[in-house]
């Protein structure tokens, strides 16, 4: 299937989903997450904040509990600077505006600057059985992932993963693990 089609299913499937269905479904991803990942090892994380309206993954639940019981781990969230994701310092004080694409960034956060991280959840819309993602097509966390490295490179996602997707490129950097509510993919 082409990344094109894949884009017009997948956002059909999620516009289906109520809100009692997204938060059912995030809160089983942040299980699967905490059950099957050793966070004792973890000392920064970088986590998309959600596009709430457009069904994505709700981790803000993963970002309480990392604030609760993780209090060493450094959590990061990308932030749209001149059309590249750049990374910030977020607690559970942070402030946050919302921008042009209906993301919420955070305000007055610091800027993180290192290119590595221990982990990195990305959004997709949908991932093949090896590890390729799509995304919503621009490209930015393909851009970010090229320049950064990441111990575990982990895609949340509420559907299941699709056999293959054809139209893969250089650009497109693959998933070391999907997170379902069901399952953890490793690839």
């Amino acid at each position: 299937m082409f990344k094109s089609d894949i884009r017009t299913i997948f956002k059909d499937m999620r516009n289906e989903l109520t809100i009692k269905d997204i938060n059912y479904l995030s809160e089983k991803i942040r299980l699967n997450l905490f059950t099957n990942f050793n966070f004792n090892q973890v000392s920064s994380i970088h986590i998309f904040l959600p596009i709430l309206p457009k069904g994505e993954v709700n981790t803000w639940c993963i970002i309480e509990q990392l604030n609760t019981f993780f209090k060493k781990i450094s959590i990061i969230v990308p932030k749209m600077v001149n059309n590249t994701l750049k990374n910030y310092y977020i607690n559970k004080d942070t402030k946050y505006n919302v921008n042009y694409y209906g993301i919420l960034e955070p305000i007055d956060a610091i800027e993180y600057t290192e290119k590595h991280f221990d982990m990195i959840l990305v959004p997709l819309l949908a991932f093949d059985n090896n590890g390729n993602r799509v995304g919503y097509g621009k490209g930015y966390y393909d851009r970010l992932l090229y320049n950064c490295s990441a111990n575990h490179i982990i895609g949340l996602s509420y559907f299941d993963s699709i056999y293959e997707i054809k139209d893969i490129n250089e650009h497109d950097i693959k998933l070391d693990y999907c997170i379902t509510p069901t399952k953890v993919h490793k690839f």
